[in-house]
């Protein structure tokens, strides 16, 4: 089990009180170098975001000095400055063997939600076109915060999108991982198709429902500010990146066919 004390805490405003009597409570989750873990310290819960690092990203970070959390407590910091409904970091914490950092952690508020994409699969799942056409309304309202805030999200997932059970989607809806976030101009054309074709393909992998899909794409062309030169100048970006990240959820056996090619107008 993870030691929580072990870590060197660099706390944030948020929080000043020790954080060696922070506990772990359960884990989470699991994958190959990270974890996400619940912790508490008696008086309030939060999510533990942990990272080992393994011996190529040990190499980049000697070469460049960039740190692997880095970034995304970041974007973090910078999402939140603009009001954007993003976990609050309290603290980041690593561990040094031999002056190199071999495991880095992000001290996150805690948010209980459910995934936006358990949302649409079982509205598909049910036939219920009008809750699943507002979970994808949550998603196309959020994607549009997000652009006009000036930020990117090449992980742009109804995974990463968490919903409370005891609040209304619209207002209890939580971007929660910012990883693969990037600053980006609201009517740049490439950040817009990678957030575009993301949300796109998460939607097409969560319901391979053609009529659901398109609605998505007209919504998101109604709400997203529209990139520079119009949509029809990304229209072929979208619907390339849209099949790679399809094709690929067919390769694994998730999805069965592919998206319908959309079109501009």
């Amino acid at each position: 089990m993870i030691r929580v004390d072990h870590y060197r805490w660099q706390p944030a405003d948020r929080i000043s009180r020790p954080l060696t009597a922070v506990r772990v409570v359960e884990h989470r989750r699991a994958d190959c170098g990270r974890r996400v873990i619940l912790v508490s310290d008696g008086t309030a819960q939060y999510a533990l975001k942990a990272h080992r690092l393994n011996s190529l990203r040990k190499m980049i970070l000697a070469r460049w000095g960039r740190s692997v959390l880095g970034h995304e407590s970041s974007m973090l910091r910078h999402a939140a400055n603009r009001g954007l409904p993003v976990p609050a970091c309290h603290a980041r914490g690593e561990v040094r063997a031999c002056g190199m950092p071999v495991e880095q952690a992000l001290l996150l508020e805690w948010f209980d939600g459910t995934p936006l994409r358990q949302i649409i699969i079982g509205a598909a799942r049910n036939k219920d076109v009008e809750a699943a056409r507002g979970a994808i309304a949550v998603l196309v309202s959020m994607m549009a915060r997000i652009r006009l805030s000036g930020f990117a999200d090449r992980d742009f997932a109804l995974a990463q999108i968490l919903v409370a059970a005891d609040a209304p989607p619209a207002e209890g809806a939580l971007w929660i991982d910012l990883e693969a976030t990037m600053f980006s101009d609201a009517e740049d054309p490439v950040g817009t198709a990678i957030m575009t074709a993301t949300a796109l393909s998460s939607v097409w992998n969560a319901t391979c429902d053609a009529e659901l899909f398109r609605h998505t794409f007209n919504a998101i062309m109604h709400q997203v500010p529209a990139p520079k030169g119009g949509w029809a100048t990304i229209i072929d970006r979208v619907n390339g990146a849209v099949y790679k990240r399809v094709d690929k959820a067919i390769r694994h056996d998730r999805v069965d066919a592919p998206a319908p090619v959309l079109k501009a107008g």
